[in-house]
């Protein structure tokens, strides 16, 4: 029907799958650097003799608190507006949220504003990986997803880089992630992707408490796994510039190795997505948990600032490929109508490692000094392989 001015609405174009996952790849990407920015400027800022590793760990764990919130709650609003829609009102509020941190300085209000961004980044992963699951079959899903995660990582270890426009005491980093997260939004405004495939009940996801339990029942190995990657990734991004910084690390230095370290992440992504796809996954996981291990005795027995530098950009291209190879084990063994259900109790299960991930590693950094995180990684990653050899084991098929 025509508008007052005499203007015919046209109708909608539908768009390819291929497309539609550009749109929105696109969109995540400058969000995500954004993201990467602010998740290394807290831990910055909060680095001072005010403030106790432990008060970081809590405050930086209340971004994953907020994700499982958001893995609970976000699906009512994405099947009530869209996941467009919602993409759209989860970005604007994280650029809002970005900017507390300029005019408030307690750590109480700042545990409130990491809450509230990992809330809504939740619902932008729930959005992205939806989609990314509709659109990919078993036998491709480990480079797909890895795509997806390699956009992640790329945008995360552009965002370091950002760090040199302006010293972390400041305000202005602040600024240009409100610019970030609000300059997402334009390819995701401006072409309507509605339409296309999804899968069953996408448009309206529920949280269901008795369909997640049933869910990791049905694939407890990888759900473990999702865990594992919180408790590991959390205690990267929330501690590792803490760690640097207390080895007498410049910010600019720091900047530089946390770059070098995620863009590692990035180039794994690939090959262990193609490794995944031609050998059995559950092998490929035991061995990248266990090089992660090796790789933090490495860290902890080598003091020179060359060789730990190294060391922790191949301990980030490993530890990193641990949700990837999780979730594809997880959607493997599930047919469609429970990946819904299983996309959730993802979120919930990787939130729940990162909670506890930053404030049990702030203990150790606490206990051991600036090398206990790599204790943590070592613990955590070898105790992971013995329950994966003890506890996980591969079902027979039925007879």
């Amino acid at each position: 029907m025509p508008s007052r001015f005499g203007i015919r609405p046209s109708a909608p174009v539908a768009i390819s799958s291929r497309a539609r996952i550009a749109i929105l790849l696109t969109g995540f990407a400058v969000l995500i650097t954004g993201n990467g920015l602010l998740g290394t400027l807290v831990s910055l800022r909060l680095a001072s003799p005010a403030f106790s590793a432990t008060a970081v760990g809590v405050v930086q764990s209340a971004y994953y608190l907020g994700f499982m919130l958001g893995a609970i709650t976000a699906g009512k609003l994405i099947g009530r507006i869209g996941p467009q829609r919602a993409f759209s009102t989860f970005a604007a509020v994280v650029a809002c949220a970005s900017l507390g941190h300029a005019f408030f300085s307690g750590l109480l209000v700042w545990f409130f504003l990491r809450l509230v961004t990992g809330a809504c980044l939740a619902g932008i992963f729930s959005v992205v990986e939806s989609q990314l699951n509709a659109a990919a079959s078993n036998q491709v899903r480990g480079r797909v997803f890895a795509l997806y995660m390699m956009t992640t990582y790329l945008g995360v270890s552009s965002g370091q880089l950002l760090l040199n426009l302006a010293s972390p005491t400041g305000n202005a980093l602040f600024a240009l992630i409100a610019v970030l997260f609000s300059a997402s939004l334009l390819p995701i405004l401006l072409r309507d992707f509605s339409g296309g495939p999804t899968l069953p009940g996408l448009l309206r996801p529920r949280f269901n408490l008795r369909a997640i339990v049933k869910t990791v029942s049905l694939a407890p190995l990888g759900m473990a796994g999702c865990v594992v990657a919180g408790l590991l990734n959390s205690t990267f991004y929330s501690l590792m510039p803490l760690f640097l910084k207390n080895i007498s690390i410049s910010v600019g230095q720091i900047s530089g190795i946390m770059f070098s370290a995620l863009l590692s992440a990035l180039l794994f992504q690939w090959p262990m997505g193609m490794l995944s796809d031609r050998f059995n996954r559950r092998k490929v996981l035991f061995f990248v948990c266990f090089v992660i291990g090796l790789i933090s005795l490495g860290v902890v027995c080598n003091q020179g600032a060359l060789g730990i530098t190294a060391l922790i950009c191949l301990y980030a291209g490993m530890m990193f490929t641990v949700y990837a190879l999780s979730v594809t084990l997880v959607n493997d063994g599930l047919a469609s109508e429970h990946r819904i259900a299983a996309s959730a109790a993802i979120l919930l299960m990787f939130s729940l490692g990162g909670c506890v991930g930053p404030v049990v590693a702030s203990l150790a950094l606490t206990w051991k000094g600036p090398y206990g995180i790599f204790w943590f990684s070592l613990g955590v990653a070898w105790s992971f392989n013995v329950l994966i050899v003890g506890v996980f084991r591969p079902r027979r098929p039925a007879s």
